[in-house]
């Protein structure tokens, strides 16, 4: 009996001998410590809940683009189990960070590192746009020149991409000469077809019988009224583009530079030489 008392007073003397010595040898300490028993491995427990995790950042990849991808390691001590699952003995522990603390105290102050994978979410990008909803959607719009006239002919400066604007001294007449959205009248189709100056109630018409002629406006009364001899321009848009007949085949509108004070607007059955065929661009009259 004596012999074995000296047995345990030593082993006893062994398993407390690698704490460190300035630790403070509380209940947390003593649980880790208590649990040096052939079933339980405390070192191997502090290593499990130190591991080290290196995650590399999110990699986002769209399929339209090919980015140049750094990634930026995020390195966290973080428990290879949640927090709540410290072992059984070392519940005296008050917390993850008493048992670290602990941990040390036996000569443990890391763990394995492991390297995570990183996530990858692959995205389609099409491309965006800020859509602003139309108030007064088709066929309320203005008309904007979508095809190159020089203005004075010759010399002058190309117009493509300005605005109608409404000739009121000839006409009224559709008119170009470079003015800005905020200039225009703004224009419709009516049931019928008819192009109709918003504002005014009048419809785009033009003499019976000319093969080439201005396209005025007029009232929708008296271009009803044969004896007035005037023919409505019907109008359609396609592909956003303003199409417009008067009489069979007169259905080239087009701008003649020069033969009219203010660059109106003719439709007829064949290029007239001077004048430019026309793509009259339909815009829509949006209102945020």
């Amino acid at each position: 009996m004596y012999f074995s008392a000296i047995v345990i007073l030593y082993g006893a003397h062994l398993a407390t001998a690698s704490v460190i010595a300035t630790c403070d040898r509380n209940n947390c300490l003593r649980a880790v410590i208590a649990s040096n028993f052939p079933t339980r491995h405390p070192s191997d427990d502090c290593s499990s809940f130190l591991a080290k995790t290196i995650t590399p950042d999110t990699i986002t990849v769209t399929s339209t683009v090919t980015p140049t991808i750094t990634l930026l390691n995020r390195d966290i001590i973080v428990p290879r189990q949640t927090q709540a699952s410290l072992p059984v003995y070392a519940l005296p522990c008050s917390s993850s960070a008493a048992y670290s603390s602990a941990c040390s105290c036996i000569g443990v102050t890391t763990g394995p590192t492991v390297t995570a994978s990183p996530i990858s979410t692959t995205t389609t990008k099409t491309g965006s746009s800020t859509v602003t909803a139309c108030a007064n959607p088709l066929p309320t719009f203005v008309l904007r020149l979508g095809s190159s006239v020089i203005l004075p002919p010759g010399s002058g400066t190309n117009i493509k991409g300005t605005y109608d604007e409404i000739d009121f001294g000839d006409g009224p007449l559709i008119g170009f000469n470079g003015s800005p959205k905020d200039t225009t009248q703004d224009l419709s189709l009516d049931a019928a077809g008819h192009i109709v100056i918003q504002s005014l109630g009048l419809i785009g018409a033009t003499a019976s019988n000319q093969a080439f002629e201005l396209l005025h406006f007029d009232t929708p009364a008296n271009v009803a009224d044969p004896s007035q001899g005037e023919t409505p321009a019907v109008c359609s848009i396609s592909g956003g583009v303003l199409k417009c007949h008067t009489s069979p085949g007169q259905n080239i509108l087009q701008l003649c530079p020069g033969a009219a004070v203010t660059n109106d607007l003719f439709i007829g059955t064949t290029l007239r030489s001077g004048c430019d065929a026309v793509i009259l661009d339909v815009v829509p009259i949006c209102t945020p």
